[in-house]
């Protein structure tokens, strides 16, 4: 019995701090919600240019971690045969962001 009464403090600490984690983030999205309410339609159009054309050293830098990401994929193969195409592998990269 006491064994089971211990059992049942540790359940009811480890409820209390999920329950305090839980508030915390809750208080967390509700300021990132009003964060995002402050943006400005112009604030908002320039970061989905930004997504669908970001800058040239981005698109570089997005490149190189997916191509580190799927290096598995040119194991075995030459220098020569790992190549970046932005035509297809761009949407790559997008998704990437996306996950």
């Amino acid at each position: 019995l006491s064994k089971a009464k211990a059992q049942v403090s540790e359940l009811a600490d480890a409820a209390n701090s999920k329950k305090a984690a839980i508030a915390a983030l809750v208080a967390c999205r509700q300021q990132a919600a009003e964060s995002l309410g402050s943006l400005s339609r112009q604030q908002l159009s320039e970061i989905k240019r930004l997504c669908r054309s970001p800058p040239e050293n981005v698109k570089r830098t997005l490149a190189a971690v997916w191509l580190l990401l799927h290096a598995s994929k040119f194991s075995g193969k030459p220098s020569s045969a790992v190549q970046f195409d932005e035509i297809k592998d761009w949407q790559k990269c997008q998704k990437m962001l996306g996950d």
